[in-house]
């Protein structure tokens, strides 16, 4: 069977890739001569090591999953991990385009399927379709019906706007944070985002010159104490680009659980020094039910680690709106808490 005669494909634009052997290095590549020599793993942590284009998507979600044959296909965007396409204008399929996406993409469907068993004050992705990795495509692939609203970071807020946000986003965090481990085997922090002593080094070290703003938080935080007590179930990765807006400006739901796992809520919280201005910051933490300050002082640090390594992507992308949310970011880390 031809599975082209049954694709309908709405043509995108995305980067094009070329990708060579993990294992190969720059100076074997075409065209590269005599380059310095340096393992593709110095190279942008986010470059896709599966090739993927919209019309090798339409294919393999047309092989993966027959029920959505024929397939309408459109690119919603392209992340550190994964391509999000939108199927038959009803169902979003998310495809790790690179290791550790598709390790995240397995762990994301365990806790939404988990988490599914509660109801939350936003809403999250529910999972309908998923397909394991197999021989012709080595990641697993997840589906969901589509959620209203477009992501944080496609919107020019003002303060108001944002501080609108801040009560829902803290009874949603601590509505989260208190749920029942009840997962056997919980996928735990092995990245150790929250380790401060750890991200530190890193962190000061891809700080560039006329930062010594942020190098002075940094060192301050490098004192926190660390998390002492039970660890809970976290999102792990929230950042306006996972945040669902309605046309008000409300905050109305949470995508991207590929980071999710149990461990320091710090992480989440850190949200607060994110995306909302101090005004609003009492209104979130009331709305969560409090923060000791070793939380709130990992969720600056988080917040400062967070933008540091989104900065080159979102560079490399030119992406007007994540860079305007960085901006924010790094405004709002500087300030007195």
């Amino acid at each position: 069977m031809d599975l082209r005669k049954s694709i309908k494909i709405t043509q995108t634009l995305m980067p094009s890739y070329k990708v060579y052997d993990t294992k190969a290095r720059i100076s074997d590549w075409p065209g590269r001569g005599s380059a310095p020599t340096r393992t593709l793993t110095e190279l942008n942590l986010w470059n896709p090591t599966i090739p993927l284009n919209d019309q090798i998507a339409a294919d393999l979600i047309t092989a993966r999953f027959p029920e959505l044959e024929p397939v309408s296909i459109r690119l919603l965007g392209s992340g550190w991990d994964n391509h999000a396409y939108l199927v038959n204008e009803s169902v979003v399929i998310r495809i790790p385009h690179r290791d550790v996406g598709g390790a995240l993409m397995k762990d994301e469907c365990r806790v939404l399927s988990y988490l599914a068993e509660f109801e939350l004050p936003l809403k999250i992705p529910k999972l309908c379709c998923h397909a394991p990795e197999d021989e012709t495509f080595p990641y697993t692939i997840a589906g969901y019906p589509l959620l209203c609203g477009e992501t944080a970071d496609n919107v020019v807020w003002t303060d108001a706007q944002r501080a609108g946000c801040a009560e829902p986003l803290g009874r949603f965090l601590g509505a989260l944070h208190r749920l029942p481990i009840g997962m056997e085997d919980p996928p735990v922090d092995e990245l150790r985002r929250a380790d401060i002593s750890f991200r530190v080094p890193t962190v000061l070290e891809k700080l560039g010159a006329g930062q010594d703003d942020f190098r002075e938080v940094l060192i301050q935080l490098a004192s926190t104490p660390a998390q002492d007590s039970p660890p809970s179930w976290v999102h792990g990765d929230l950042y306006s680009r996972h945040l669902l807006v309605d046309e008000s400006r409300s905050v109305v739901g949470v995508i991207d659980w590929g980071d999710s796992h149990v461990g320091d809520p710090a992480l989440d919280i850190a949200i607060a020094w994110m995306f909302l201005p101090p005004a609003s910051w009492p209104a979130f933490l009331d709305a969560y039910g409090g923060v000791d300050d070793a939380t709130w002082g990992r969720a600056r640090f988080r917040a400062i680690a967070h933008c540091v390594y989104l900065q080159g992507f979102a560079q490399d992308r030119e992406d007007e709106g994540l860079l305007r949310e960085l901006e924010f970011v790094g405004k709002n880390v500087l300030r007195a808490s």
